[in-house]
């Protein structure tokens, strides 16, 4: 649920964040445990790069995961496509 007014900025309310500083190495396992533990509806995972990002997507959909990879390599009319197979367009 969005809500805001003129003198603030706007807030997803139920929204929660997780930032954990990790090495390289050790990440696809920590989420993997973050997706088993924790309950959720949707998710986010802000990536560095697009290689990285389609790299995560593969991985994500081989553990049975729905996931789409959004990065700059995605054609407009592509995203529209995966957003809309996934039921997301409208979500934002």
């Amino acid at each position: 649920l969005l809500s805001g007014d003129e003198d603030t900025k706007l807030t997803l309310h139920g929204l929660q964040q997780y930032y954990i500083p990790l090495e390289e190495r050790e990440k696809n396992r920590k989420l993997n445990e973050l997706l088993d533990e924790l309950q959720f509806n949707q998710v986010i995972i802000f990536v560095k790069s697009t290689l990285r990002a389609t790299e995560l997507d593969k991985l994500l959909r081989e553990c049975n995961f729905p996931s789409i990879a959004v990065h700059s390599g995605v054609s407009q009319e592509e995203r529209y496509v995966h957003l809309s197979r996934h039921h997301c367009v409208g979500a934002y």
